[in-house]
This record gives structure tokens, C-alpha cells and sequence, in this order.
């Protein structure tokens, strides 16, 4: 696994809608592969990584797109519409 694969991972992981109330075994062995890859880093490389992990989380969490009631949507939001 390479650093970019683990940062999308650990994103992924974060960014589970709360209708998702199962993962799997393997998924969370992924995880806890991409934690210790980060984890394993030089200090600098690791504050890099977790910079664009926080970077795409709040991304994923602001609003940033104007739906047709006027109100301003995040890509959460809409994950948790369905």
C-alpha cells in the first residue's frame, strides 16, 4: 500500500454515512494497515500525510453546493438523505 492509498483509505473510513453500520474484517484490517503506514512515516512525512487527510475530511463535510430549496449541501449531507 502506498502513502496515497492509505491517505484514501483512512478517508473513506472517515467519511462512512451513519447508515453504514457494518464493516467488514478485511475493511478494517485495510484501516488499521493505513494507520500504521502513516503511522510509520518520518514526523515529517506523517504531519504531511495527516494534513491531507483533515484537508479531504472537511472537504467532505462543507457545504459546497447550492440545492434547488436555496440551502447550501455538503456531499455528507447528501450521503445521509439516502
Amino acid at each position: 500500500m502506498t502513502v496515497e492509498q492509505a491517505i484514501q483509505t483512512i478517508v473513506h473510513y472517515q467519511t462512512l454515512p451513519s447508515q453504514i453500520d457494518y464493516i467488514s474484517p478485511a475493511r478494517r484490517a485495510e484501516f488499521r494497515e493505513a494507520e500504521e503506514l502513516i503511522e510509520s512515516l518520518p514526523t515529517v512525512e506523517q504531519q504531511t500525510a495527516y494534513e491531507a487527510i483533515q484537508a479531504q475530511i472537511d472537504e467532505y463535510f462543507t457545504p459546497s453546493f447550492q440545492g434547488a430549496d436555496g440551502e447550501w449541501y455538503s456531499p455528507a449531507d447528501m450521503n445521509e438523505m439516502f
